[in-house]
């Protein structure tokens, strides 16, 4: 079972020497057996900047469960286990820990784009928004200057409408006045040759 399980499975003495390994840990990192057994299990599996809280972990005998750790195999390409550790005790002095390596790379690498994705997903959403914000903005703006032009129009009818009223009023007006102003100069002409007759 171990040797055919698809997870890398550890057996590490107390100081995280690594004192056997099944074959998918040699598949994954790309490392012969003589290369990772013996050696220390931290400085294989464990980026550089990790190592120090997890080794403080260990030291610590803290439950150890789905702990992701990044590592770089043998051509340095970054890869993400997820690890558990299951300690081995002979009476009550620590053994082995038994170390069962998970690799998540692919599901990281997914996770990424997902985060990626959302974020791009985001940043539209806020530029569309922000461009709907600007169409409601102008739309808004359009509506004030149409409701101002309406305005214009109904103060320029009234302003027609009452020149055409002063117009049709002094119309009325000047042609009566315009008759008697006829009649008075008639008359008054009549009277002046009514007085040279006299």
């Amino acid at each position: 079972l171990i040797n055919s399980a698809n997870m890398v499975i550890c057996c590490l003495d107390p100081d995280l020497t690594i004192a056997s390994v099944n074959p998918a840990a040699i598949l994954l990192t790309g490392y012969h057996q003589q290369e990772i057994q013996g050696h220390n299990w931290l400085e294989l599996f464990v980026d550089e900047a990790q190592r120090d809280p997890i080794r403080a972990r260990i030291a610590a005998q803290e439950k150890i469960e789905d702990e992701e750790l990044l590592m770089r195999d043998q051509d340095g390409c970054e890869l993400t286990l997820q690890w558990t550790f299951a300690p081995f005790y002979e009476g009550e002095a620590l053994k082995y820990l038994i170390g069962f390596g998970y690799d998540i790379t692919r599901l990281k690498l997914i996770e990424r784009e997902i985060t990626e994705f959302n974020e791009q997903l985001e940043g539209k959403v806020q530029e569309r928004t922000r461009s709907l914000s600007d169409a409601n903005e102008q739309l808004g703006q359009a509506y004030d200057d149409l409701k101002q032009a309406q305005q214009t129009l109904v103060e320029s009818e009234k302003m027609a409408s009452l020149g055409s009223l002063v117009a049709g009023v002094a119309h009325e007006i000047n042609t009566p006045i315009g008759i008697s102003v006829t009649a008075s100069s008639y008359l008054q002409e009549r009277v002046t040759a009514f007085k040279q007759h006299l």
